[in-house]
């Protein structure tokens, strides 16, 4: 099992650091209008959502003070990181012309957390006795691809780091990281409360160290933020996804894009409660297993994104990590390498064939959706039944309570 390991980690670092060195040395101009409009495909790399990130973390040249400027959609510690290769060009004094060099270092920086996460899932595998041949799912395109891509493996790294923590006891460590997680992406504040409940099933304090560690790690990153350029920036991110419209890409996203009207406004509501939902419920639930840890967590992230309006195919980052930890039988390995393989092909394939930022979705798009959809729910049905289980004997606990 081990040597397994040690194979798909040493191939993950190789794979890796090739596909960078691929997006390093092709130049955008092999795709010229490939960002929007339909006229070529992004098969390499995305170079309009890394030069996003470029625009992102230029407040770097002007001070803190200019970042309320930006129209900004990532909180703060995202921020920060996209200012970091800004802040290695000048420690190095090297040219202040081209964008080239920020965004071959962005990837650059994502090739160490693309095998972080991988060592860290590793060694949860090990902790939970699962085979570590599951790690082959991270060298698949779909992964790789928005892994150097994007920064969401970042994040996911993060996650993953605090659910080692959690599933080892270190309660204090593992909610510091899950709120500096939670400044980088708001996804990991779903873990919040499913964390808390775990740690207070076992031991209040445990429960009380990793809320006040997750409280003061997100005010702790936030704070430079928050001084420097007031409150509107820190809120505008949350201002924005709430606002946001769907996307084709999502099945509500996509009834609204045929429709060509966006979802009113009580379905945008119920949608965000079912998206936020059950973290929540998880406080009621018994979870003092490792096992309901990672269900909680499962049903979680996989209910955030089908409930939510829009869909950004690089969310699989967020899910692939931590499904392989519970996956039984190669059913769901086979239902993680089909969700791999559609999501490539939704981004960048059939968005850039058919042109979707300009132009209505196609049969094969629609239907791609619609199996992407599917594969999302067959996912949910193994941890959803984990976290029934547990909360139904939470329940039973409660009720022998009150008849004694």
């Amino acid at each position: 099992m081990s040597r397994t390991g040690s194979i798909l980690v040493t191939v993950a670092v190789a794979l890796s650091v090739v596909y960078a060195f691929i997006i390093f040395y092709t130049s955008e101009r092999y795709c010229p209008s490939c960002a929007v409009d339909g006229n070529g495909v992004r098969f390499v790399q995305d170079y309009y959502d890394r030069s996003v990130y470029f625009i992102r973390g230029s407040w770097y040249k002007f001070g803190m003070s200019r970042v309320g400027a930006l129209s900004l959609e990532y909180p703060p510690m995202a921020v920060y990181i996209f200012a970091i290769p800004f802040a290695i060009r000048r420690l190095a004094g090297l040219s202040q012309s081209s964008p080239i060099l920020i965004l071959n270092l962005l990837t650059a920086m994502m090739v160490p957390a693309y095998v972080g996460l991988i060592m860290i899932t590793r060694r949860i595998l090990r902790d939970m006795g699962g085979e570590e041949w599951r790690l082959f799912v991270f060298l698949l395109p779909a992964f790789l691809y928005f892994s150097l891509n994007r920064y969401d493996v970042i994040p996911a790294l993060m996650v993953s780091a605090a659910l080692l923590l959690a599933l080892r006891g270190h309660s204090a460590a593992a909610g510091a990281i899950l709120g500096l997680g939670f400044m980088t992406k708001w996804y990991p504040a779903l873990l919040a409360p499913i964390c808390f409940t775990y740690f207070n099933r076992q031991e209040r304090k445990n429960a009380v160290l990793f809320a006040a560690s997750f409280i003061l790690a997100a005010l702790l990153a936030a704070s430079p933020m928050l001084i420097s350029a007031g409150i509107h920036p820190f809120l505008e991110p949350f201002e924005f996804h709430i606002g946001r419209s769907g996307d084709p890409f999502s099945i509500f996203g996509l009834i609204g894009y045929l429709h060509g009207a966006r979802h009113p406004q009580s379905v945008r509501v119920a949608l965000l409660v079912m998206q936020l939902a059950l973290p929540l419920l998880a406080l009621l639930a018994a979870n003092k297993t490792k096992e309901a840890l990672l269900d909680w967590t499962i049903l979680s992230i996989l209910a955030f994104i089908f409930f939510s309006k829009f869909y950004s195919p690089q969310w699989i980052i967020w899910i692939v990590p931590l499904i392989i930890l519970r996956s039984r039988g190669r059913g769901w390995i086979a239902l993680l390498v089909a969700l791999d393989l559609i999501s490539y092909l939704l981004f960048p394939v059939f968005y850039d064939v058919y042109g979707i930022h300009d132009n209505p979705p196609g049969i094969v798009f629609c239907v791609a959706v619609i199996v992407k959809s599917a594969i999302l729910i067959a996912l949910a049905v193994d941890p959803a039944r984990g976290a029934y289980r547990d909360f139904l004997e939470a329940s039973r606990v409660r009720s022998r309570m009150e008849q004694a």
